[in-house]
């Protein structure tokens, strides 16, 4: 890698200490690499971010407009540039990191080694996960636009809602499909079909009755080493879903859920009282909660855990999975995100995108 070359990656990997968090989150999804390096006023090194510390620190409810020293780890590893290149991916491997960065003697970064530096597709190639895209509701929000069209087939952007989906998936190398179908599933199998024209395999899970949002997961095959990938087929979203997975993995969780952070402002100023006595006022505040986002990570032993053809909606089967004490956490996503399963939305966003 020549000077030019590696000038070029250490200008878009390393942020300030002022930077906000939102900007870490572009970088890291568009990036095939997967942290930025925080500098000071001096440019010196002085901490990191990664996808995983971003994520725990929205769910510590930061704002992504709160700056990147809110959230990073001032500890790190490094090796000075005199260090030969051998050496140092052997020390990699020794403390089982992925990233290193060589610093100058004033701690200032002259070049990042990876022991994945490689383009998200490649990293996940030759991965078995199974994805289940849930497609056999029979969208009554959007009526009468789905009296004859299944709402996953219904058009966005001159394609239909479930292909913008499947190609999300395809930019992680996400190709081993399952579409659970019922209603009106012959226009979605007619369109798709074995999935080869879209590079994807495509197998369907045809439902003799409704199951919920959860029920289809009982039908799928054999339970693999991989983790499950479950989504549903009107929702949107430029979601890096490989950070989801090391996400998932790092915290060896048994289901993970993606969620949406939601904010909601009240117009009024609140009192906040005790007896008579005011304690504080708030001016308008604006509340934070969380949302589901419509995608989530199962440990592949859930599948026998569920009774075959047994309707179930996911949050029963994460009270369920609670009561078993198995654990249970959250993703927060700030990415695009559009749900489009209702018709407000849908007719909205369409008129908009025209």
């Amino acid at each position: 890698m020549n000077k030019k070359h590696i000038k070029k990656i250490l200008k878009y990997i390393c942020l300030s200490e002022k930077d906000k968090i939102k900007k870490a989150m572009k970088r890291i999804n568009y990036s095939p690499y997967q942290i930025v390096f925080i500098l000071n006023k001096k440019k010196q090194l002085i901490g990191s971010v990664t996808d995983g510390d971003i994520r725990r620190g929205l769910i510590k409810k930061f704002d992504i407009e709160a700056p990147l020293k809110k959230i990073m780890k001032k500890k790190y590893l490094f090796l000075y540039s005199h260090s030969d290149q051998t050496y140092a991916l052997n020390y990699m491997r020794r403390k089982k990191i992925e990233y290193l960065p060589i610093l100058d003697k004033n701690k200032k970064i002259k070049n990042v080694y990876s022991l994945f530096h490689k383009p998200i597709k490649s990293f996940y190639k030759n991965k078995n996960y199974n994805v289940l895209l849930q497609a056999g509701g029979k969208g009554i929000r959007l009526r009468p636009l789905t009296h004859k069209t299944p709402k996953p087939m219904l058009h966005f952007k001159k394609k239909p809602i479930i292909e913008h989906v499947i190609n999300n998936l395809k930019r992680y190398e996400l190709r081993n499909i399952y579409i659970s179908v019922l209603y009106l599933k012959d226009k979605i199998k007619n369109y798709f079909k074995n999935g080869k024209n879209f590079d994807v395999k495509i197998n369907y899970i045809d439902e003799k009755k409704p199951l919920g949002t959860a029920g289809s997961i009982s039908l799928m095959p054999k339970v693999t080493k991989d983790p499950l990938i479950v989504t549903n087929s009107d929702v949107i979203s430029n979601i890096n879903i490989s950070n989801v997975i090391e996400f998932h993995k790092k915290n060896k969780s048994f289901a993970t859920m993606a969620v949406r952070i939601y904010e909601s402002s009240n117009p009024y100023g609140i009192v906040e009282t005790k007896g008579k006595n005011i304690i504080t006022l708030r001016e308008k505040p604006i509340e934070k909660s969380y949302i589901n986002a419509g995608l989530y990570l199962f440990n592949p032993a859930v599948i026998k855990m569920l009774k075959k053809n047994e309707k179930i909606d996911i949050p029963d089967l994460f009270k369920i999975l609670k009561l078993k004490k198995k654990k249970i956490i959250i993703y927060p996503i700030t990415e695009n995100w559009l749900d489009l399963g209702n018709k407000e939305n849908y007719n909205l966003l369409n008129k908009i995108r025209k």
